[in-house]
């Protein structure tokens, strides 16, 4: 509608621009379609692109779809980060042809969180179910209730976020879908490829090998071949991220030939698609507002061209995704979708805690390298710390490339100068909005910065080339060899179960059998526990045992550490296998040997020896089966070892004579006992060295003719600390009971302590001295 008060002049000088403006578009539609195929046949054929150039640029391709399919071999279903919540979401789209619920409601559906993601990437993978027509079939996740990857250990433990059983992948209907959804995937995969290339052939138009060398490297990642394999959006996001980049910097190049308005309409839709995508991506708004800020005041383009420009870029951007804003506004009073996440249990608002800024960062760094399944597979450090030094290197070297370029301007063109400038902001602008995010919810993740993958790619790449033009080809193989061990190094020790060889037959040193009803379905043939362990640690326990019958339910180890008056020490549940051989799905007469890592709990108060408990448990119902011993007796508690944990903290004698085996340290007693009653009695040892035999205390009330009236003989610590076990210079405190007899006449006592040998009865060192006690008649011994 035009405002009144404007004349017809007016109306008509109007009608003349849209039209104007419309045949100008019409012409840029002609020139962008003939650019556009001339610069396919560019990418493809011409001599910017030499012959060699592009037989490594399609083996670049080629060996990134062969790796993800390696990894993807060797990944069982939804062991990706998410991976079971972002299926969802696919099966969602294919079932529902709707958008699922956000907020709380998103919590009630198995997409939980992930209820809130931008559709774009979900619809695409939805596609081929429903084209295939298994939009009705789904796969069932069903996690594993052992899941242990965040707690650190040496091998893999317990890494499957799932059970897998044997045939999950020959069900045809059920896992089509899955893998078809990340197929998509690994389309998205060869788009960031193409994008990293693109865009550094932008960035060094004159250095061709550069911008093949980042697209290797980018595709070497392991971090990046893995989630190239997933059901994810992270990879889709980057990809279009990197995109948007490339065709930006496509326009910021002079050539008049290009078509500026379709680049800046095709440039607006990517970021558009990216942001329906992942809505962080929208972030690179402000590195495109540089741009323009650039072109501006270069003078490259007039003032109204930058502007068009600018306004054909947000058109793109908001008919791609504004509709889904203005959905979630409307709905949900949320635009971004955001509210989701709050109801997390790892959300800052309930339980989740936020680490410091540098702890966080070195493990953003770290994880957007390697960190695989949920997070938890990873290389030794000295890995990462390759990567940091690498990566340290890398920015000194673009220091010096804008100090060089400031220097002597002639040697480096001004556009190429603002290009590093335009990355570093891209990195810095998705760098803040993930520290942002990180301050909502537990979020460390380093594949939440794989919008600006490609400019971290192309940074390190130009970094290292102007430190030495060689140091690329450092980073490149090192990489690389990650990326080709990892299959045998992380992912098949992590969800390949291993049995035993047929021929293998392990002697059976524990031979005992764990019942289900009435047949055994499990021979306990080995546990082997080590000598000693320390507050704090892991302790490895291996288990080996064969599976002797077929069972419908899938039961847990449980391996307990137990200490005096049954008192629980320490405990861990696993399936068998290391969580990889549910008992349902084992293959009877198979034998395993595996270790089972058990967490002493930091607080110690005591050392002592004590007792390894060892069983299968229904774990949905608590119910433990019977253990038949070798001699067919059943066994209430199934010891099947010891072991002597050190306290957390303990007192040692700094001098220590070695003229006595046994010192009594110190005594702690009342100084009145009564008869017919329990005393207390406390007291503390220490040996100046090893004992190889396990002596027994003696503790005697003496009268005055030394003659012994009462007394109270038994193992140190009620037999939870054997003498043999005993470190040396330790002060080990003996807490005892001692009966005092109800005839004792009333009288002062002599409390005397020592050790003997229960097999001979010989004594051990000299006897001590505890101190006197007076004895009183109790009042029902009077009686």
């Amino acid at each position: 509608m035009i405002p009144q008060g404007h004349s017809f002049v007016q109306q008509f000088t109007n009608g003349l621009s849209l039209t104007f403006s419309l045949l100008l578009f019409a012409d840029q539609m002609q020139i962008a379609i003939s650019w556009l195929y001339s610069r396919i046949m560019d990418f493809l054929w011409a001599s910017k692109l030499s012959q060699w150039r592009l037989w490594a640029f399609t083996a670049i391709l080629l060996g990134f779809l062969l790796a993800g399919e390696v990894y993807n071999q060797f990944i069982p279903p939804f062991e990706g980060p998410d991976e079971a919540q972002h299926f969802a979401y696919v099966t969602w789209l294919s079932t529902h042809r709707d958008l699922p619920p956000q907020g709380k409601d998103a919590w009630d559906t198995d997409m939980e969180q992930e209820a809130s993601q931008p559709p774009l990437y979900y619809f695409l993978a939805s596609l081929p179910m429903r084209f295939a027509g298994l939009s009705g079939v789904r796969p069932e996740y069903l996690p594993n209730p052992h899941y242990l990857a965040p707690l650190p250990h040496p091998i893999p433990d317990n890494e499957n976020r799932a059970i897998h059983y044997v045939n999950y992948r020959f069900v045809a209907e059920a896992w089509s879908g899955f893998y078809l959804a990340r197929g998509i995937t690994r389309v998205f995969g060869l788009l960031l490829l193409i994008g990293v290339y693109g865009l550094g052939r932008q960035l060094k138009p004159d250095f061709p090998a550069m911008a093949l060398g980042a697209a290797f490297f980018t595709a070497s990642i392991p971090q990046v071949v893995f989630l190239s394999t997933m059901v994810s959006n992270d990879i889709p996001a980057a990809a279009l991220s990197t995109l948007v980049l490339w065709l930006f910097a496509v326009l910021l190049r002079r050539d008049v030939k290009r078509p500026f308005l379709f680049l800046s309409l095709l440039t607006g839709i990517c970021l558009g698609m990216a942001g329906l995508t992942k809505v962080s991506t929208l972030g690179l708004s402000i590195p495109l507002l540089l741009g323009y800020f650039y072109i501006w005041v270069s003078g490259q383009w007039p003032w109204q061209r930058t502007v068009l420009s600018g306004l054909l870029l947000g058109l793109g951007t908001t008919a791609v995704t504004g509709w889904w804003f203005v959905h979630n506004w409307l709905t949900y009073y949320s635009p971004v979708g955001l509210d989701t996440h709050s109801y997390a249990p790892w959300s800052l608002n309930n339980s989740g805690v936020l680490v410091s800024f540098t702890a966080r960062w070195i493990e953003i760094v770290r994880s957007f390298w390697i960190a695989l399944g949920w997070g938890a597979l990873r290389p030794n450090e000295w890995a990462y710390t390759i990567w940091f030094i690498l990566g340290g290197l890398a920015l000194l070297g673009l220091i010096l490339f804008l100090v060089r370029a400031g220097r002597n301007r002639k040697l480096t063109e001004p556009v190429t100068v603002f290009f590093v400038i335009f990355l570093v902001l891209s990195i810095l602008v998705m760098s803040v909005l993930l520290e942002y995010w990180m301050r909502q919810v537990v979020a460390v993740h380093g594949r939440l910065l794989f919008p600006a993958v490609g400019a971290i790619s192309l940074l390190l790449v130009l970094g290292w080339h102007h430190i030495h033009p060689r140091l690329p080809w450092l980073g490149y193989g090192y990489t690389f060899i990650w990326a080709l061990a990892i299959p045998l190094t992380l992912l098949k020790p992590a969800y390949t179960p291993e049995y035993l060889p047929k021929s293998a037959k392990l002697p059976a040193t524990l031979g005992w059998e764990i019942w289900e009803a009435d047949k055994p379905i499990m021979e306990l043939k080995q546990v082997n526990v080590p000598e000693t362990a320390v507050a704090g640690e892991l302790l490895p326990i291996e288990l080996c045992w064969q599976a002797v019958a077929e069972t419908a339910t899938d039961y847990s180890f449980l391996v307990q550490i137990i200490g005096p008056e049954n008192s629980l020490i320490a405990s861990r549940r696993t399936y068998p296998g290391h969580g990889l051989i549910p008992t349902s799905d084992w293959l009877v007469g198979r034998e395993v040997c595996e270790t089972t890592y058990v967490p002493v709990p930091d607080e110690l108060e005591k050392s002592l020896l004590y007792q390894v408990e060892t069983t299968l448990i229904d774990h949905s119902s608590e119910t433990r089966l019977t253990v038949i011993n070798s001699d067919d007796i059943p066994l209430s508690q199934p010891f099947s070892g010891q072991i002597k944990l050190h306290a957390s903290s303990t007192t040692d004698v700094k001098d220590l004579a070695s003229d006595q085996p046994f010192y009594l340290i110190s005594s702690e007693f009342a100084p009145i006992w009564q008869s017919g009653e329990e005393a207390s009695l406390q007291l503390s040892w220490a040996v100046p060295a090893h004992l190889e035999k396990d002596y027994q205390v003696f503790v005697h009330l003496r009268d005055e003719n030394g003659d012994t009236l009462a007394q109270g003989d038994g193992p140190p610590l009620a037999g939870w600390y054997p003498t043999s076990q005993w470190t040396p210079k330790e002060i080990v405190v003996d807490e005892r009971i001692f009966l005092v007899p109800e005839d004792l006449p009333a009288g002062q006592y002599t409390l005397i302590t020592g050790f003997y040998d229960v097999e001979t009865g010989d004594r051990l060192g000299n006897e001590a001295i505890v101190g006197q006690v007076k004895v009183e008649q109790s009042e029902e011994a009077e009686g």
